[in-house]
């Protein structure tokens, strides 16, 4: 449900587009009326920013378990957390052992927003490279 959540979040900046809302209800119009659709057009748009949204939220995750393995404690796996209300994707993840210290909890907690970050600024000069 979270990778389904972060999909949606992927297209729907797309149908802010009148363009491209007018084509999307078209291609709906015509699925209604049980003809042939072609809807590959938004997949090619929107396939980019979900995969930048996945690769942020992946490497902040990886970010976290890395400083765990770092300091010897055991984190469980990430659980994607949906929210279409706020358009947001969370994940949570739980510790198995705790950090030894406040500095190594500060280290943990700290990774995972920094690496999100300095993944976040290259999607935008990628995406700005882009378009």
């Amino acid at each position: 449900a979270g990778l389904a959540t972060s999909w949606y979040l992927a297209i729907y900046p797309f149908f802010l587009n009148p363009t491209l809302l007018a084509r999307a209800e078209e291609a709906i119009s015509l699925a209604d009326s049980n003809m042939n659709y072609d809807t590959s057009w938004l997949t090619e748009l929107s396939l980019p920013l979900f995969l930048s949204f996945l690769s942020i939220q992946l490497s902040h995750e990886l970010a976290h378990r890395a400083v765990a393995a770092n300091y010897g404690f055991n984190i469980s796996l990430p659980t994607f957390v949906p929210s279409i209300a706020t358009g947001l994707t969370a994940t949570s993840t739980s510790f198995k052992s705790p950090p030894k210290d406040s500095n190594e909890l500060f280290d943990f907690a700290i990774a995972g927003p920094l690496v999100g970050m300095i993944f976040s600024l290259v999607a935008l000069a990628v995406g700005m490279n882009w378009t």
